[in-house]
């Protein structure tokens, strides 16, 4: 097979010859012909066409684009990617971003004009609070409805606009929440935006969703299940969950948790704040704090002391009953039964039988009521009591 140089040759030296010896042509070529002639020629193959495809060509112009690894949220979102929190009703979503979007913007880290937060969520009262927060640190809110903005220009006007104009990577984005902008449960509405945020990230724009996750916990890993299909997430970069570890007095312990990353992002990170009756939201905002990791364990820990008083709290309402009626003559074993004989009397959920007792009797004995202890024992000649 001769070569595309060859091929071009040839032509023109038989078109040449042709007309050299006087031979008749059906019709005589005009210069559009042999310039079609030529494109066919010397077109690129499927081959040619794939290698061309291929970023070899466009590392150095990639580098140059490429950013830094900045945090937009300390530990948590990175510059120049797609991140979604997961959460929750009232678990804090919007009051924790605000936050660490303060912390970023205070401590330098990013400029707050590139800062564009989306807001969806809200009746006019919270829009105007949030509003003059914004304001007061520099960075834009765009409500519904309000100066001229819809949804639908998001997508439809300036996500591809920053894109073709090439200022993705100056703007970041901010949507809450998620389910105002997309139908989360429809594949095809999923695909679409997950593929839109995947191109606006690729060319520098940075995005942060806050989503819901379902009402029920996973029945194994007990953790949250985001909302929607797998369409969006699949092309976020960044993934965290976020739970209420607990709720206690007004004081509210929450974890982020990830499930995907594509940077330095932390594995968890724990926020407590205050929220009472009678605070303004700038107060709650106000009272939040980071949590170091030797707090954070404790907060889980309660976790789960308060889970399983929960699980269990009519057969830890019998076993406190039987106990105090011993009076401390009875042994251990000995109340072990009586609690289980009563739990079957009134048909209190004992499905593990008396090893469900036991695990309870052990689980609850110590010394301080607030670690989740209900009762304490003590060693006698004869056992346990």
């Amino acid at each position: 097979m001769v070569s595309k140089a060859e091929a071009t040759e040839n032509f023109y030296k038989g078109l040449s010859l042709a007309l050299a010896e006087g031979k008749e042509l059906a019709k005589p070529p005009d210069m559009t012909d042999i310039l079609r002639v030529h494109e066919r020629i010397n077109a690129p193959t499927t081959l040619d066409k794939i290698r061309d495809m291929s970023i070899g060509g466009n590392l150095e112009k990639m580098k140059q684009q490429m950013l830094d690894d900045v945090f937009v949220l300390k530990d948590l979102a990175l510059l120049g990617q797609s991140s979604i929190f997961y959460a929750k009703y009232n678990v804090g979503k919007t009051l924790l971003t605000l936050w660490l979007l303060r912390e970023a913007i205070e401590s330098g880290e990013i400029d707050p004009r590139n800062v564009f937060y989306i807001n969806v969520d809200d009746d006019m009262k919270g829009a105007i609070t949030k509003g003059e927060f914004a304001k007061k640190l520099g960075f834009q809110m765009l409500v519904d409805g309000v100066g001229d903005f819809e949804i639908k220009d998001v997508f439809h006007g300036i996500i591809p606009g920053l894109i073709q104009d090439n200022q993705a990577r100056d703007a970041i984005l901010i949507l809450d929440t998620l389910t105002s902008f997309v139908d989360t449960m429809s594949k095809t509405a999923g695909r679409e935006f997950g593929q839109l945020i995947k191109t606006f990230s690729n060319h520098g724009g940075t995005s942060i969703a806050l989503g819901h996750t379902n009402k029920h916990n996973d029945k194994d890993t007990k953790k949250p299940i985001p909302e929607g299909t797998a369409d969006i997430a699949n092309n976020a970069n960044c993934i965290y969950t976020m739970e209420k570890l607990s709720e206690e007095e007004g004081v509210s312990t929450v974890e982020f948790e990830r499930l995907k990353k594509r940077g330095d992002n932390a594995l968890r990170a724990t926020f407590q704040y205050t929220a009472r009756r009678g605070m303004s939201y700038l107060e709650i905002l106000n009272s939040v704090k980071r949590l170091d990791e030797g707090s954070a364990e404790e907060a889980r820990e309660r976790k789960k002391v308060i889970e399983f008083h929960n699980k269990n709290k009519e057969i830890i309402s019998i076993a406190t009953e039987v106990i105090r009626e011993a009076d401390g003559l009875k042994n251990k074993g000995d109340l072990i039964k009586e609690t289980h004989q009563r739990c079957k009397e009134q048909e209190v959920n004992c499905k593990y039988g008396i090893n469900t007792i036991r695990g309870i009797f052990r689980f609850c004995e110590g010394e301080s009521y607030a670690d989740g202890y209900r009762w304490t024992g003590k060693q006698l000649n004869n056992g346990w009591a």
